[in-house]
């Protein structure tokens, strides 16, 4: 697409627990790109569970080495949820990203994290 999106694609397995016995999986896929007009970076993610985030980078809480996107909008989830995605650069060669979830009146709570390394 002509280098003007960040292609993101992720999947997740996760081991069985007394709720889930045969464990879970999870597959999103999302394109980060740059809105000219309001001048943010935009994370727009497509979840296997039917919600459709779209975050935008909050300049203010982000630096070098970690990027916050918080949710402006979330598709098929609860009116007042919100949701947040941290990519923390630990080193050269690795990442950590930290997905956060927010119910109505609620804090932020961490509903998984990943580290990534490159090999």
């Amino acid at each position: 697409m002509n280098k003007k999106y960040i292609e993101v694609t992720h999947e997740s397995h996760f081991k069985p627990t007394e709720k889930k016995p045969k464990g879970d999986h999870h597959i999103d896929n999302g394109f980060i790109s740059f809105d000219k007009i309001r001048k943010k970076i935009i994370y727009r993610q497509f979840n296997i569970e039917g919600f459709v985030n779209q975050y935008i980078l909050n300049d203010t809480l982000s630096n070098e080495s970690t990027l916050i996107f918080e949710t402006e909008t979330i598709e098929n989830f609860m009116p007042g949820g919100k949701a947040r995605f941290t990519i923390k650069k630990i080193s050269e060669t690795e990442l950590e990203t930290i997905f956060d979830v927010s119910f109505p009146n609620k804090e932020y709570s961490c509903f998984g994290t990943n580290k990534l390394v490159k090999k």
